[in-house]
């Protein structure tokens, strides 16, 4: 390979098992970028120090997916909308 490490900054996707995001990170070293660490840092605020009122606003194709995240954030979120 023509590379030392693998960082992945797409946190969008580094839950997916694509080749670009998962394969890769059995050949080489690999680490989470800056942007990632920022997102899981406000994940983590907003759980932990959560600032009221509050909305939840929540997409996407699958619900079964979301429920256990609603379920997380329902103590620190007053309004749902999806």
């Amino acid at each position: 390979m023509n590379f030392d490490v693998y960082v992945n900054d797409a946190f969008a996707v580094c839950h997916r098992v694509h080749a670009s995001v998962h394969a890769i990170i059995t050949c080489v070293p690999s680490f989470a970028g800056v942007w990632i660490q920022k997102e899981l840092d406000k994940l983590h605020q907003v759980k932990t120090e959560p600032v009221q009122p509050a909305v939840a606003i929540i997409g996407g194709a699958k619900i079964d997916t979301k429920i256990p995240m609603i379920n997380s954030i329902c103590p620190s979120v007053l309004t749902y909308a999806m």
